[in-house]
């Protein structure tokens, strides 16, 4: 025996529904694909804010590691001085020596420091505010719409 199919008929608030779901999708997908670019480029953003903070803690240290070796051989080359003395007029004029000079040169690298360290945050900013101003003005041109 031969069983014939049956035509199914589908009632028309589900075909409605469904039709409205299949113009819905090409929306939702091309929203999808706008957040998706979004995430990448903050992705990216914060890959080279962190980028540009490794490469300036490493100048950073290698700043405060060549302060730290001259101030030892400064201190150094001061004790062989002062063992070297031979009146203490001569030890007073040597200590004077390593304390301006020590001063001097924490203002100065001190300073050298400060400088770094504004521009290494404005650096590793950057990126972050170009993101953040390229979202908003995206954000801000659809709400527009």
């Amino acid at each position: 025996m031969a069983s014939k199919a049956k035509k199914l008929t589908v009632p028309a608030p589900v075909e409605s529904a469904s039709a409205k779901t299949e113009s819905a999708f090409p929306s939702a997908l091309s929203g999808y694909e706008e957040l998706a670019a979004l995430s990448r480029g903050h992705l990216d953003a914060m890959l080279k804010a962190n980028a540009a903070l490794s490469e300036g803690f490493e100048a950073l240290a290698k700043e405060y590691m060549g302060y730290t070796q001259a101030t030892l051989t400064a201190a150094g080359e001061a004790a062989q001085s002062l063992l070297k003395a031979k009146t203490l007029d001569q030890v007073i004029e040597i200590n004077a020596g390593l304390a301006k000079t020590g001063v001097e040169t924490l203002l100065d690298r001190s300073a050298k420091l400060s400088q770094w360290s504004l521009a290494l945050a404005k650096e590793a900013t950057l990126p972050l505010e170009q993101c953040f101003e390229a979202t908003l003005a995206k954000l801000t041109k659809q709400q527009a719409a």
